[in-house]
């Protein structure tokens, strides 16, 4: 995986400067919903896995302890969504306000820079 980490979901981009960051941010129940897609800076499409939470039963409610935690892993060796990345920050960048003609052409890298210049890092 090579930094920084992309997590989008439908509106929304963060970038992390780790897979480390990206993981302490992330919540179990946004990944258990479906909703986000993780890629590395290069457009590799990364996994979200949701290790075990732990609850308990009080007066028959189930109450969540601990929520558990979120692992990125399993990187595909090739960069087969790079297209799909640069699509997505294109239209994220679009949706801020950057002109279109400014991005056509632009590649991946030049797209991701102008993403994090916009917006900086998730901490």
């Amino acid at each position: 995986m090579k930094p920084p980490i992309i997590v989008t979901e439908p509106g929304d981009i963060d970038v992390f400067e780790s897979v480390h960051d990206a993981e302490l941010y992330l919540e179990s129940p946004a990944v258990k919903e479906g909703r986000l897609k993780v890629y590395d800076s290069e457009g590799r499409l990364l996994s979200l896995e949701q290790e075990s939470t732990s609850d308990i039963k009080l007066f028959g409610v189930t109450l969540i302890v601990d929520p558990g935690t979120v692992k990125i892993g399993r990187e595909e060796s090739a960069t087969t969504h790079k297209d799909e990345l640069r699509r997505i920050l294109v239209e994220f960048l679009i949706a801020t306000g950057v002109d279109k003609e400014s991005l056509e052409g632009a590649i991946l890298e030049n797209v991701l820079t102008q993403v994090i210049t916009r917006q900086g890092f998730t901490k």
